[in-house]
């Protein structure tokens, strides 16, 4: 086998700018929300929900689990999401971040008709 590779084109494609993010100084506060929804409600759009409902504290809100068995009801599926709240500027406590997520969990509860497990 021969090949020939044209490294100018290639290389156009590739981004050389070096990206950094400054690791975080605070540490975080991580707490999980454990859901049964209706097969129909899309991960997608309840994680957007809650990244805005979690606002500036909410540094990441990520899907870690879907299950669907024996103890979810037929129809339902259970979602598990993960929620890290943090600040560049101090360490969060239990007040701040309490409220935040149980306003996050009413709206899911509201919206998608969740139920918290």
């Amino acid at each position: 086998f021969m090949l020939e590779i044209s490294l100018d084109r290639l290389l156009s494609y590739a981004d050389l700018n070096k990206k950094f993010m400054r690791l975080p100084v605070f540490p975080g506060i991580s707490r999980d929300l454990s859901l049964i929804l209706k097969e129909g409600g899309l991960a997608g759009d309840i994680l957007k929900a809650v990244k805005e409902k979690g606002g500036p504290l909410l540094a990441e809100a990520k899907l870690i689990d879907c299950y669907k068995g024996r103890q979810i009801p037929s129809g339902f599926k259970g979602l598990t999401i993960s929620c890290l709240y943090r600040s560049d500027e101090r360490t969060l406590t239990e007040e701040e971040v309490a409220p935040i997520h149980s306003g996050i969990s009413s709206l899911l509860m509201e919206r998608f008709q969740a139920q918290i497990r």
